[in-house]
């Protein structure tokens, strides 16, 4: 008998206080937008000015997995070059030393953009580096598509980009 009420089962209320259900709902909130990761104060990533636009685009063996991501963004460029009238020049990462620098109407990139496609090659960013370098187009705003890889001749294709002192330089 004393055993019996020794051994009593534990009560529960019927429902959680109201305070305890605000802090767990709460909780849940922040841990959702956590893994949400937002991204609280958004730079515009729109190429704005005047002068010839330099598309740099990494189209290297890396490149395949978000390819149509990189041709999306670099038509958007296009788009924005076409509604202000500015030149553009699309520089392949692979071609290194030998892409061509030239600028031309957004229209006609289109097509080369549309052909490119990623090469099962290493790219060649010294080689660009030196070409952009030597290259007597003064470009205003550049836009480089990165795989995200620090690769060998990065740090020279930056410092080739610094030279030129672009009124505005975007990284994607």
């Amino acid at each position: 008998r004393i055993l019996a009420e020794m051994a009593k089962a534990e009560e529960t209320p019927a429902q959680s206080p109201w305070w305890l259900t605000l802090l767990r709902l709460l909780m849940a909130a922040l841990i959702i937008v956590a893994l949400a990761e937002p991204i609280w104060n958004a730079q515009d990533s729109r190429m704005t000015g005047q002068g010839p636009l330099l598309i740099i685009m990494d189209d290297g063996w890396t490149s395949g997995p978000d390819w149509q991501q990189r041709q999306t963004t670099a038509r958007n460029l296009l788009a924005q070059a076409r509604d202000q009238e500015r030149p553009v020049a699309l520089a392949l990462t692979n071609l290194g030393g030998k892409a061509d620098l030239a600028t031309q109407r957004p229209e006609q990139v289109e097509a080369r953009l549309k052909a490119a496609s990623p090469q099962p090659l290493p790219v060649d960013l010294t080689g660009l580096a030196k070409r952009l370098a030597e290259s007597p187009v003064a470009f205003t705003g550049i836009a480089w598509l990165s795989n995200g890889l620090d690769q060998p001749g990065s740090e020279q294709l930056r410092r080739a980009i610094d030279q030129i002192e672009p009124q505005q330089m975007q990284y994607y």
